[in-house]
């Protein structure tokens, strides 16, 4: 199942989200795939000098679900992601990763994988937590 199912597509007029605005505004947020890998791995080398998640880890996750990612795309390339950790036995989501590249800082893309974090989050009747990691300019 998609982390962001449910959400509509563009060009509907009723009933359109933020999220849509987003992407119609040259800004997509969608389920993380192995084909990011490389992408978010430099990411996460970049933005963060300790307690990175190892691109095995991260390769892992992309196809774990219960360790869903998100990545925000602007101008075809990867401009960020959010890592999240769904417990079995709680109904808390946690951020665990969140990055987005300087180059694509203040255009949408961190409040764009915030939204989408609290939507996966409501969509499993869950509540989520603070980001156990500092987040790398999510000034976006």
């Amino acid at each position: 199942m998609s982390i962001l199912a449910g959400q509509q597509r563009v060009g509907k007029r009723e009933g359109r989200t933020d999220m849509d605005k987003w992407r119609s505004g040259g800004l997509a947020v969608r389920n993380g795939t192995v084909e990011d890998l490389d992408a978010i791995a430099r990411l996460e080398r970049d933005s963060f000098a300790e307690d990175q998640v190892s691109p095995r880890s991260l390769a892992h996750f992309l196809r774990a679900a219960h360790k869903p990612v998100i990545v925000a795309v602007m101008d075809g390339e990867v401009a960020g992601y959010a890592l999240l950790s769904l417990r079995k036995d709680s109904r808390a989501v946690r951020v665990d990763s969140i990055a987005v590249d300087p180059r694509f800082a203040r255009r949408g893309a961190g409040s764009a994988l915030l939204q989408a974090c609290e939507k996966y989050a409501r969509s499993h009747t869950c509540f989520p937590t603070e980001p156990r990691r500092r987040a790398a300019d999510l000034r976006g």
